[in-house]
């Protein structure tokens, strides 16, 4: 009988520090070796109350920063996701010096709340690749910590639906582009994007991930426990049930899937696999994948955000 070859990729769940629901989820996840990396929005009202949790897994579980602009905690940059999505793709009237003081204070509060800075950096929303905005925060990162920090990229090698398309049009080709050229630490795949206003069954969902998924791929997650009685049958929800069962490990056992941290040394590499790309756009020219090559228009931005 011929052995699995090992994947590694990396598991992460975001919107830690956003509620009390993932905040606990997420602890729980990284102490029983479920997850292999969080990230976390520093300004998210349980943040301070659970990091001392999360810092006892750091050895399995990287921990990142989730930058937030869309979330609002009166800070001055906070806008809604459709705001920003005109402000970076139509209007293109963005102050990238406020934008690098905003960075600049969440990797502040980071290194307050876990005491070293970030291992990765992903946005809220995936607002970190949108146009200025990726600009602000990598030369904030080159500046404070030069390539020692990954950052997710969110195109992924195969066409993974809709959604997933949008996302990766939004910014994730440029930023890819970003990346490679900066020698940056990424992962080569990107996967975990569905619907979470749908109950979807999980456990299907994340199983075609990982046998598609490349070597040095990260799937996302948004894991919660409940705390009402109608969270209990949300799409958080299961995700967390399932990541929290034994079928979550025998899966990855039957699959030959390694749980990796996600930081400069992940295996993944400098750059997202070159099959993801599509090398033909420049700029932030907005396309689908290279399965749906036609154009979107600019004006059609703003409709996009119902799909995030």
């Amino acid at each position: 009988m011929t052995s699995l070859k090992t994947k590694r990729i990396v598991l992460c769940a975001d919107d830690f520090g956003l509620t009390f629901g993932a905040s606990q989820s997420i602890v729980a996840l990284a102490e029983c070796g479920a997850i292999s990396a969080a990230s976390c929005v520093v300004d998210g009202p349980y943040a301070a109350h659970y990091a001392p949790a999360l810092l006892s897994s750091l050895s399995t579980c990287s921990v990142g920063l989730h930058l937030n602009l869309t979330e609002n905690y009166h800070t001055p940059l906070n806008a809604g996701l459709k705001t920003w999505l005109l402000r970076s793709f139509v209007l293109q009237s963005l102050n990238i010096t406020a934008l690098k003081s905003e960075v600049e204070r969440q990797l502040d509060r980071f290194e307050m709340l876990f005491g070293s800075p970030p291992a990765f950096i992903d946005g809220h929303q995936h607002v970190h690749q949108f146009p200025c905005v990726r600009d602000a925060l990598l030369q904030v990162l080159q500046t404070r910590h030069g390539k020692r920090i990954a950052v997710r990229m969110t195109v992924p090698v195969v066409n993974r639906g809709f959604k997933s398309a949008v996302i990766a049009a939004l910014g994730g080709r440029a930023m890819q582009r970003r990346l490679q050229a900066e020698g940056m630490t990424t992962n080569t795949d990107f996967a975990g994007v569905y619907d979470l206003a749908t109950r979807y069954a999980f456990e299907k969902s994340i199983a075609r991930w990982l046998q598609s998924l490349a070597d040095g791929g990260l799937i996302m997650c948004h894991p919660e426990v409940p705390t009402t009685s109608a969270q209990a049958e949300s799409a958080r929800n299961a995700e967390h049930r399932y990541l929290s069962s034994p079928e979550w490990q025998q899966l990855r056992v039957n699959l030959g899937v390694q749980l990796q941290r996600f930081d400069s040394h992940f295996a993944g590499g400098h750059c997202g696999d070159s099959k993801a790309g599509n090398a033909g756009l420049a700029g932030d020219e907005i396309a689908l994948t290279q399965e749906s090559p036609a154009p979107i228009s600019p004006s059609a931005v703003q409709s996009f955000a119902q799909t995030l």
